[in-house]
């Protein structure tokens, strides 16, 4: 089965075309997701979102919306699951923005299409000398090979249970280094009394 079979594939807003200014009569402010905001993990770091000023109110078509799926055209092709907390941004142009027409568990297809085999079939379509990219075309066309749909939610059961354990680890790599740094201030602070 092909992407496309199951969604709806479109480029985001081009935002230059509806820039505006702070000191228009008439100006609407919206965060916009940037291609910093996708992590390998499939969802969105919400600290690198930048704000946008346009001259008009934008149409919903431009927003995520909970359970859409956005993909980066450049590499690293990442993508990333829209939830609660991240609906109502504005999709800009170098991201895919797939809006689902058929029933797909949707967390299994964020871990699918970040997964390296997945990734080096993308890659493959990347055109471009200086930035590779991929088209919609290319995501439109993506063979997909699915398992049923009780193996996807024991996949996605699973693989969130990892995701949580990675998450665990990083935190108590960052207090290590913490801790490894404020013994070293002791040491050297007791040597300089």
């Amino acid at each position: 089965m092909k992407l496309k079979q199951l969604a709806d594939i479109r480029t985001g807003l081009v935002l230059s075309r509806k820039k505006g200014d702070t000191h228009d009569d008439m100006y609407y402010t919206y965060k916009v997701v940037t291609l910093k905001a996708f992590n390998e993990s499939g969802s969105l770091t919400y600290e690198n979102l930048d704000t946008f000023v346009s001259n008009e109110k934008l149409s919903n078509t431009y927003l995520t919306k909970k359970g859409d799926l956005l993909i980066r055209l450049r590499e690293p092709n990442h993508a990333i699951l829209i939830d609660e907390t991240t609906a109502g941004l504005v999709v800009p142009s170098l991201i895919a923005h797939i809006k689902f027409k058929e029933p797909v568990n949707k967390e299994f297809l964020t871990y699918y299409l970040n997964k390296k085999t997945t990734q080096k079939k993308l890659q493959k379509e990347a055109k471009g000398t200086t930035i590779s990219m991929i088209n919609t075309k290319n995501l439109a066309d993506l063979e997909l090979h699915l398992p049923t749909q009780v193996k996807q939610e024991q996949a996605v059961s699973l693989l969130q249970l990892a995701n949580r354990e990675i998450t665990l680890l990083e935190t108590l790599k960052m207090q290590k280094i913490d801790y490894k740094n404020q013994i070293l201030d002791m040491i050297i602070n007791e040597g300089t009394n």
